[in-house]
């Protein structure tokens, strides 16, 4: 999913898609198909929020993120 390509976040992949779950996370904490579109929706308008705030609070130097952060770098393949 994409939003406001180019804009600085934290939660990026590289094609600058957002990084809305980390395929690691229990079930609990990741969106599945089964989950509807809505909760992606919500997910993605929440991260969007998160990126946000992020910026206005500094950025890259100290901004704050509003939700819990898994690791980064997930190259693909399973967990």
């Amino acid at each position: 999913m994409f939003a406001d390509p180019g804009l600085a976040s934290p939660h990026r992949m590289p094609d600058d898609s957002l990084c809305l779950f980390y395929p690691g996370d229990p079930r609990e904490r990741r969106w599945m198909a089964d989950d509807g579109l809505l909760a992606l929706l919500n997910l993605a308008g929440d991260h969007l929020f998160f990126e946000t705030y992020w910026r206005h609070t500094g950025g890259h130097q100290g901004g704050t993120w509003l939700a819990p952060e898994a690791p980064h770098g997930y190259q693909g393949g399973r967990p």
